[in-house]
């Protein structure tokens, strides 16, 4: 991309933004939905990836849910405790394992045992070891 055009926007990934939304809207793979929510957390800073992943935490799919408070958790730190009913739902569903399709998990490299150290980690950290 020519630096005239990155030059223009406040950082690369607004450039990106409305593909991202447009592919939230569109995605019918529940794995890429998941890895979509999780990049839209980057651009939490839009005030409509903002609007859009607070209302997921409501959404009927509890890994959607559980995605949600992934990317919403890196400007909100304390929204995993006040949303701390989502977490065990989310890593006791049997659809827990569909993270192990994501990018996000390493495509099968983590499974989930990763996804529950991942969601523990949001409450208390990393794992030591």
């Amino acid at each position: 991309m020519p630096p005239e055009v990155v030059g223009g926007c406040g950082s690369a990934g607004e450039l990106v933004l409305p593909s991202m939304l447009e592919r939230w809207e569109v995605e019918e793979d529940p794995a890429t939905r998941l890895d979509v929510v999780l990049a839209l957390g980057q651009a939490v800073y839009a005030s409509d990836v903002l609007d859009l992943l607070r209302g997921l935490l409501d959404d009927p799919e509890p890994q959607v849910r559980l995605a949600a408070v992934r990317a919403l958790a890196v400007s909100e730190p304390g929204l995993p405790e006040r949303r701390l009913e989502l977490l065990p739902e989310a890593v006791r569903d049997p659809g827990v394992g569909l993270w192990r399709h994501t990018a996000a998990m390493g495509c099968g490299g983590m499974g989930v045992w990763g996804v529950r150290e991942r969601t523990a980690a949001l409450l208390c950290g990393p794992w030591p070891g």
